[in-house]
């Protein structure tokens, strides 16, 4: 694979992690929270906006598809 697109790929915003993994119960319970919320059917539709892949011009890597069975 190419280590530039996973580089880039990888990059978040400061302060993402802590946002996104929280370490205490109360950070936990708000991230439930803002999933439920965010999930409901009226919100649905921005939501899948705020999570969309990321936009480049750069080729993706080809795929192997092949299966090794033993």
């Amino acid at each position: 694979m190419d280590a530039a697109l996973i580089a880039d790929a990888q990059k978040l915003p400061p302060g993402t992690p802590g946002l996104l993994y929280p370490r205490s119960r109360s950070g936990v319970r708000a991230v439930r929270l803002a999933a439920r919320i965010g999930s409901l059917g009226v919100l649905r539709k921005l939501t899948s906006r705020i999570g969309h892949v990321a936009r480049t011009d750069q080729p993706l890597p080809p795929m192997n598809l092949e299966r090794n069975v033993r």
